[in-house]
């Protein structure tokens, strides 16, 4: 093959495949003859250099290895055959991208998950190609059009192995293949999540389809809730893979691997933040103590979280960790946020303050406050609204208050025997008789059996219910990002039955 004619098909095939680098492969076949080309490549352990020497003749030899993988591509025009995909391999930033390969690591097919992953793949044809070709193609092509660069440098790499394919060590792979890429882009050095879907269920594909994310996108979400429950899957489903991975930071994944450090250059910075916060409170840095601050999520949009106390007063700040203002603050006789309507509208509001929230639990519980011991108030904040916890122990009874924190009102309250005993709750007595095991036994038991704490559960309710002459202790909680239904035996503490769902 003449020079002119590789030229032809290396600009055709490579500028499809592989943006940017067209011009250095036909740079290094104008070196003359027996000239050699060094390249590092550098990995996260940081195993040393190796140095690779390629002749031109190589270089032609690969190219045209690449011409022919993009032709056959373009050549077959047909859909692949489910019984020839051994493993199903997704590239998730922004864009998504999917690429399923044969068991010779060949791209059967290229496929965009949203809209950015579209233009990712806009004029490339992956079908035929290696996956390493393919790999460095797409991933090329995101740093080429800004999706990864020094502000947001994460990429989550998901593996499907099919019919026995070893999926760990092809993750292994890809792992080095994009770490190379990153090492030869203007970003430098990249933040790589991977991960082995393989054992994806059925739930969590459903999970997938309903918001528009890839089973390893969505794999990662449910690793993220089970380590903060805070969040929903709705709320984190619309984030960037760089901000997944700064939210994932201070949580142990357990079946998530990482190398590199996300990058948070597009945010102000925590002592930014601070010095946001102090400002608006009208404090020196001097005056506080106990600051902690965090960079958080909520309701989609990124916030550095601060709290510090000042005088024998506790302050909580969201500040935009974008453009520096404050989202929502807790100060002395005073917290104000933002709540969203119907309209998307921002508006502020002003707390009844905790003196108005606490009597307004006792008067609805009728207690006098010097009859109520263990008295504990607290600010809160569930889905955008803000309510007050109020908790207090009165004649062998627990009572636990939601008050909403803008009108007084009752949102939820509760009531149960001290100790284990009966409950009243929402005006429903529990009047069995003292063999029952109790509530807060019931709740020990589901809670065991599940292996969620205490303290990951939310939402958390339990009552008595008699069924088929039975009776027994309806038991319900979330936590990372599953609903917990539990039907314990009232007098022996035998689970009857259990289901976990996903938390829609």
């Amino acid at each position: 093959m003449k020079r002119d004619e590789i030229e032809a098909k290396l600009k055709d095939a490579v500028s499809n495949a592989a943006p940017d680098v067209l011009e250095d492969i036909l740079r290094k076949c104008d070196e003359k003859k027996g000239a050699v080309i060094e390249m590092e490549q550098n990995t996260n352990k940081n195993r040393g250099k190796n140095k690779v020497l390629r002749t031109c003749a190589a270089i032609a030899a690969a190219a045209a290895l690449l011409v022919m993988g993009v032709l056959i591509g373009r050549g077959t025009g047909q859909a692949p055959s489910a019984a020839n995909v051994a493993a199903i391999i997704s590239l998730d930033v922004n864009p998504s991208v999917e690429l399923r390969v044969d068991a010779e690591e060949n791209v059967l097919a290229a496929e965009a998950h949203n809209e950015d992953g579209a233009v990712v793949l806009d004029g490339m044809e992956l079908a035929g190609t290696k996956l390493n070709v393919a790999v460095n193609a797409v991933v090329g092509s995101m740093l080429k059009l800004g999706y990864l660069d020094e502000l947001a440098n994460s990429i989550l790499i998901s593996v499907e192995g099919m019919d026995g394919t070893d999926a760990q060590t092809l993750e292994s792979k890809l792992v080095a293949e994009v770490e190379a890429v990153f090492a030869q882009s203007r970003v430098g050095s990249g933040a790589i999540l991977s991960q082995d879907v393989s054992g994806a269920d059925d739930a969590l594909a459903a999970k997938a389809a309903e918001y528009g994310v890839t089973v390893g996108k969505a794999a990662l979400i449910e690793e993220i809730l089970q380590g903060n429950a805070r969040h929903t899957f709705a709320e984190l489903a619309g984030l960037s893979i760089n901000e997944l991975n700064l939210l994932a930071e201070n949580i142990s994944l357990t079946h998530v691997s990482s190398v590199g450090q996300a990058s948070d250059k597009a945010y102000i910075g925590a002592d930014a933040a601070v010095e946001a916060a102090l400002k608006h409170a009208g404090l020196a840095k001097t005056d506080i103590t106990g600051l902690e601050v965090e960079l958080d999520c909520e309701h989609g949009r990124m916030v550095y979280e601060a709290e510090f106390d000042a005088a024998n007063a506790e302050y909580e700040y969201d500040v935009d960790a974008v453009t520096g203002e404050i989202v929502w603050y807790v100060a002395p006789g005073i917290v104000s946020g933002s709540t969203v309507g119907s309209s998307g509208a921002e508006s502020s509001v002003d707390a009844i303050g905790e003196e108005k929230a606490k009597q307004a639990a006792l008067e609805h519980a009728n207690v006098k406050e010097a009859d109520a011991a263990q008295l504990k108030v607290a600010l809160d904040r569930d889905d955008g609204t803000l309510h007050y916890d109020v908790e207090f122990v009165s004649g062998g009874y627990e009572y636990d208050y939601e008050i909403d924190a803008v009108t007084g009102a009752v949102l939820k309250h509760e009531r149960e025997r001290d100790e284990d005993g009966n409950k009243q709750q929402n005006g429903t007595q529990d009047t069995s008789g003292g063999s029952l095991i109790g509530v807060s036994r019931a709740k020990e038991v589901a809670l065991a059996h599940a292996g969620v704490s205490a303290g990951e559960a939310m939402e958390m309710k339990a009552e008595l219910d008699r069924e088929d002459g039975r009776q027994q202790y309806e038991v319900e909680f979330k936590a990372g990002g599953y609903e917990y239904d539990y039907e314990i035996d009232a007098l022996t503490g035998a689970i009857l039955a259990w289901d976990k769902e996903l938390d829609d």
